[in-house]
């Protein structure tokens, strides 16, 4: 045996004994990807495939589709391939990452870079007696440069086609309600009548016209171009209908409020208390609002057609007309349990911001960023309560209850802006729920007038002249009672009150003359009569005998 073979021999034996034969190798020769392994790749879809080329060292970690792109996670960068562009951004390049609601990512990078990404759109309601569906999103990235998406634009338009595919029990050709004949066709659609409720859809092969309603007024869609948004132009979305409703932004909301406090705050001027609650303005919102709501359930009720609905960025103007829709068209969400269901999914799943909108956020002195959007919807749910009173299975004490605690910050269930905010903050596990409060067999907030298994759609009157001030809410002293209240001052005569009260209740006329004051004072039977007369005969919704 030659020395060079010896040696060599000698090499592997002394390598053998290095590694072990029977047991693992030495750590001298253990290789990084047996330290590291790479994670298991997730996909969306089974057939996404890696956009990129991997690097040396890079393992693939998630692969997943948003509205117009394609996002790959690696252990080192996050990928996004758009259709004309692609972004890499390394993940030690990324600051901060914001989920604004359901359908919506943030991305702002060291370099101050800002990475948008819309996921897709949602629909909220599905009618199911003619198949048209209820959507939301946030406005198009239109820009002044007059940006397409092809995607945006076959989305948009496979809605429209969806619902013809599925066109629930219209094709099967059940009556939608009885006695219907030509005359239903020409039923008045006018926004203040309510008595009318004909419904009449003819089935279609081809798919119905998608009315795309757009919350704002047509001058502010258009500035939005200044900030990368827009409206949709008719001209690129085939087979739809875009119609503006004016709704007012929430700068204009909130001096309206502003101005409402200020009224109802001073003492009354009984020769212009009208002419100063018209000068807030905050009726008129609310009519608007109401008109809108009332157009999207017209549209899916009596036409069959599907509704899309935005604002600018979808958690302000949008959540109270779809929210409104689906009280009009479902009697589920106007009972206790549905009413929690539309607040928990169409307000707070989808990312309204309550804790700027409420001042609730450690940045609370920014007045830019409040506004009661939620108060003025529970104020048009107040309406339509005020209107249909036998139809909803909650009373005015319920609704005013939710707008103390939307303030109180008693309970959790408003805190933070969308529920990543929430989930980190540990709050679902800190606090406590109002809807605890207000569904754990509280029969004060039941209505006595109730009437359950009424599947009727409503239509209110949105005028502003059937519009209410909500007194409840907005003077003081006119807090609704409970029927388990035996506090004898709601009833004396602001006379008999400290002069404190007096300021507090603005010297409004007592609605019950001096000898029913005194026997209620003096008579404890005649005041038990009365108490069971006014609540259950006089008063049926919250009273207010001051």
């Amino acid at each position: 045996m030659s020395l060079r073979s010896q040696v060599g021999s000698g090499n592997s034996k002394v390598l053998a004994s290095l590694q072990g034969e029977e047991g693992p190798p030495s750590l001298e020769y253990i290789q990084a990807k047996d330290l590291f392994p790479p994670k298991e790749l997730v996909k969306e879809e089974e057939n996404l495939q890696v956009p990129f080329t991997v690097l040396q060292g890079e393992g693939v970690e998630f692969l997943g589709r948003a509205a117009d792109a394609l996002i790959a996670i690696s252990n080192y960068r996050l990928h996004i391939k758009f259709k004309d562009s692609v972004i890499n951004v390394p993940l030690r390049m990324i600051d901060s990452v914001e989920s604004r609601d359901m359908f919506q990512l943030h991305i702002a990078c060291k370099d101050s870079k800002v990475v948008s990404g819309e996921l897709s759109d949602s629909c909220v309601r599905i009618h199911l007696r003619n198949g048209a569906a209820i959507a939301r999103c946030s406005q198009p990235e239109i820009s002044w440069w007059g940006w397409r998406n092809a995607d945006d634009e076959y989305l948009v338009t496979s809605i429209a086609k969806a619902c013809a595919l599925d066109p629930g029990t219209r094709a099967s050709g059940a009556s939608l309600s009885t006695g219907t004949n030509d005359a239903s066709e020409a039923c008045d659609t006018d926004f203040d009548s309510s008595l009318t409720a004909c419904s009449g859809v003819e089935s279609t092969a081809a798919p119905q016209k998608l009315l795309i309603l757009d919350a704002r007024s047509y001058t502010a869609a258009v500035a939005n171009r200044a900030k990368g948004g827009g409206c949709e132009c008719e001209e690129y979305y085939p087979n739809c209908e875009v119609v503006f409703m004016g709704m007012a932004n929430i700068h204009a909301i909130r001096n309206s409020f502003q101005y409402l406090r200020a009224v109802c705050s001073q003492m009354p001027d009984p020769s212009n208390w009208l002419s100063a609650l018209e000068s807030t303005k905050w009726l008129q919102h609310l009519s608007v609002m109401l008109k809108a709501a009332v157009l999207v359930a017209n549209t899916v009720d009596r036409e069959g057609r599907p509704v899309l609905v935005h604002c600018s960025d979808g958690w302000d103007r949008t959540p109270q007309i779809v929210a409104l829709a689906k009280i009009l068209l479902d009697p589920y969400y106007r009972t206790l349990e549905g009413f929690q269901v539309l607040v928990e999914s169409d307000w707070l799943d989808f990312g309204h911001k309550f804790g700027d909108r409420c001042g609730h956020q450690e940045n609370a002195e920014d007045q830019n960023e409040q506004c009661p959007v939620f108060l003025q919807w529970l104020d048009s749910v107040h309406q339509l309560l005020k209107q249909f009173p036998c139809l909803f299975e909650f009373n005015e004490a319920f609704l005013v209850k939710l707008v103390q605690h939307t303030y109180s910050c008693l309970y959790g269930t408003f805190l933070a802006n969308n529920p990543c905010e929430r989930e980190k903050r540990n709050i679902y596990k800190r606090t406590c729920s109002v809807w605890a409060l207000l569904r754990a067999g509280n029969k004060n907030f039941h209505n006595f007038l109730y009437t359950p298994g009424s599947d009727m759609v409503l239509h209110p009157v949105c005028h502003v002249r059937a519009l209410h001030l909500w007194t409840a809410v907005y003077l003081p002293a006119s807090s609704p009672c409970t029927l388990g209240e035996e506090n004898m001052d709601l009833y004396l005569s602001p006379v008999a009150q400290s002069q404190e009260f007096c300021g507090r209740s603005l010297d409004r006329p007592q609605c019950l003359p001096p000898v029913f004051l005194l026997l209620l004072k003096s008579n404890k039977w005649f005041y038990t009569w009365f108490k069971f007369y006014a609540f259950y005969i006089v008063f049926p919704s919250p009273c207010r005998l001051t």
